[in-house]
């Protein structure tokens, strides 16, 4: 069976997070004081997973400092859908939501890079 392009995941997972941006309300998105953030971090943390994965796995233009192109292509789309939610009722652009999302998008990254590299010491 062959699998399927490393890129797909990114591609999919950014598809998702725009899909969910262009809902007007998301239910729960404000459970508790700050939950809205935690769940921009959390939503964000697959894309920078995936991202680096796929850097890694097919790099292209990104052979050197994978880790570094992640990071930045992952706050980009993070920028992007800010942006995009400007254009869509009842949601907003917040910085602090962009900052949230870049903190995901790291966290998923450096997630990636320990389970690398604790897979090659066994």
């Amino acid at each position: 069976m062959r699998s399927l392009h490393p890129w797909f995941g990114p591609a999919a997972w950014a598809l998702f997070i725009f899909i969910l941006s262009s809902q007007p309300d998301i239910p729960g998105a404000k459970l508790f004081l700050w939950s809205d953030k935690i769940g921009h971090v959390l939503l964000y943390m697959p894309l920078g997973f995936l991202l680096v994965r796929a850097m890694i796995l097919k790099p292209g233009p990104f052979r050197k400092s994978v880790v570094l192109w992640a990071v930045v292509l992952g706050s980009l789309y993070a920028v992007t859908d800010e942006v995009h939610q400007m254009f869509v009722p009842g949601r907003t652009a917040e910085l602090a939501d962009l900052m949230a999302d870049m903190i995901g998008v790291f966290i998923g990254v450096q997630f990636y890079r320990i389970k690398r590299n604790y897979g090659t010491r066994r």
